[in-house]
């Protein structure tokens, strides 16, 4: 259900961004400066622009929905103690103790193996939502393209949320992650070599699905792992989880005003590849403790 509001926020945005609402139709002066060969401070590009009015409509049509969503969780949703949920010491904690606690959880050597691939989480949640959208979206089909192509991006992100949490029933954990790896490694190489132009400019909606498929293995599989792996101290991995993948997205963002897009792909390859590489020595672990407890002495 979390996954689905890519399709709401941007069945949302494509409606109030209407073609006919946009400034300038002529919004861009050389395409082939748009995708992997866009870069700061170009001059070659012209993205037409919303009016603002229309961005503030835009804005206050999104805030209401957070308010409402915060009214909705105020007034429904039952309290611990009116269900007779008892809060767990970890929760009775005080933040300082929380966040030594999720600083002294950096020790266990599996938390420090999955951190790149958490972080990668992050990395190319940013990518999606920042540099595709405006790189390659709005630089080749325009502004008010941008929702009705991350509608597919959403559909297939809430699909294959659903889709993977049967298929590891089938196939296990092992498979899954490498076929998300293996789907943002053909659109990152796709990104990277495509010319952008308006003939071909369906790949954008096959990026937007097949990215959609990997971040629903990231969203949904990584979280399990990190429940598979740290029974005994949740709190303090589930708060490391959050911390290394919010540093990703703070990193990606840091740097998207500054660096050419090409650069920002060749960055994303490195990333992916030291994540799965620590998955995978997370997995080889696994396995060698498993051994040992089925050896007989």
């Amino acid at each position: 259900m979390f996954q689905s509001g890519n399709i709401w926020g941007n069945i949302i945005s494509s409606t109030i961004l209407k073609p006919e609402l946009i400034e300038n139709s002529t919004f861009v002066s050389n395409i082939s400066f748009c995708g992997s060969n866009d870069c700061p401070g170009s001059e070659s590009v012209e993205i037409k622009k919303a009016q603002k009015s229309t961005v503030y409509i835009l804005c206050g049509i999104y805030v209401s929905c957070a308010l409402f969503a915060a009214f909705l969780v105020l007034t429904l949703i039952d309290s611990y103690d009116k269900i007779g949920l008892v809060h767990s010491k970890e929760e009775n904690k005080n933040p300082i103790k929380l966040l030594v606690n999720t600083l002294r959880h950096l020790r266990n050597k599996n938390q420090l193996l999955i951190i790149p691939l958490t972080m990668w989480s992050g990395f190319e949640q940013a990518f999606i939502s920042a540099d595709f959208t405006r790189s390659f979206i709005s630089c080749v089909k325009g502004v008010d393209f941008v929702g009705y192509i991350m509608i597919c991006y959403g559909v297939s992100d809430t699909l294959g949320s659903y889709g993977f949490g049967y298929v590891i029933k089938f196939v296990g954990r092992i498979p899954c992650f490498l076929i998300a790896a293996g789907l943002n490694y053909a659109t990152i190489l796709l990104m990277t070599f495509w010319k952008p132009n308006e003939e071909s400019s369906y790949i954008l909606y096959i990026i937007a699905i097949l990215w959609g498929l990997s971040d629903a293995v990231w969203q949904t599989q990584i979280n399990a792992f990190y429940g598979v792996i740290f029974q005994s101290s949740e709190e303090a991995a589930f708060s490391n989880y959050r911390l290394w993948e919010s540093l990703g997205f703070v990193i990606a963002y840091a740097y998207s005003n500054y660096l050419c897009v090409q650069i920002k792909l060749y960055l994303l390859l490195f990333y992916l590849t030291v994540g799965i590489l620590g998955y995978g020595a997370i997995e080889f672990r696994l396995k060698s403790q498993k051994s040992v407890q089925i050896t007989p002495f």
